[in-house]
């Protein structure tokens, strides 16, 4: 999965970055990929992965993962039980 691309809409004004990377956006890209996934297919471990090498991107493709996931129709449980 390639999350790079997409449009982020969690960023802010103020800019952070790290190694060329604006890490409001590499967060948010991040966050809507998980969403995407949560959506319509398995929680991706190698994106969630490569999401953690800057800024606190892990942890919002979860929480994108179980937003999306929610969002499909399925319990808080559910969705938290197909990230293990």
């Amino acid at each position: 999965m390639t999350i790079f691309a997409m449009p982020n809409a969690y960023a802010s004004d103020e800019t952070e970055q790290r190694d060329g990377i604006d890490i409001n956006k590499w967060e948010g890209t991040c966050y809507e990929g998980g969403v995407r996934d949560g959506k319509n297919g398995p929680f991706e471990n190698e994106a969630y992965k490569d999401c953690g090498d800057y800024g606190n991107g892990a942890e919002r493709y979860y929480e994108g993962f179980i937003d999306g996931c929610e969002d499909a129709g399925n319990t808080k449980d559910v969705c938290e039980s197909a990230t293990n």
